[in-house]
């Protein structure tokens, strides 16, 4: 029986990064899909397949603690605009199986709050090509 994973690694630009819990999502840039149909007259109708090519773009969020390290990493990737690449691998803990994305050309997007508290996150949410 497989089980959740939610306790991935997260390196960027060969690092690993402390990210706070449950808090790492990503999307893998395959964009959204759609059926159109156009008329041939009488009834007939012919299915257009349709790619959004807009939405081909990965998004990986998740969120920091608000240590001096992290703050001052996090100023580094949003100055190395989109030269950032974000390597997340999660395992199932009783398979034994994976899953590794990797995802290039990535910018920190956000304008990111640092909330300084004992209780404070910093959300971030990069931006970048397709998943591989």
């Amino acid at each position: 029986m497989p089980t959740i994973i939610n306790n991935p690694s997260v390196n960027i630009n060969n690092n690993p990064i402390p990210v706070a819990a449950n808090t790492v999502k990503f999307q893998e840039g395959l964009g959204e899909q759609d059926l159109k149909v156009q008329s041939t007259g009488g009834g007939n109708v012919i299915q257009v397949y349709c790619d959004n090519i807009e939405q081909k773009i990965s998004m990986v969020n998740f969120d920091m603690l608000p240590t001096v390290e992290n703050i001052e990493a996090i100023r580094g990737w949003k100055n190395n605009f989109n030269k950032n690449t974000i390597t997340l691998t999660g395992k199932d803990t009783i398979t034994g199986k994976s899953v590794t994305r990797t995802f290039v050309g990535c910018a920190l997007t956000n304008q990111y709050d640092v909330e300084l508290s004992s209780d404070g996150k910093i959300s971030l949410e990069f931006k970048g090509q397709t998943a591989v």
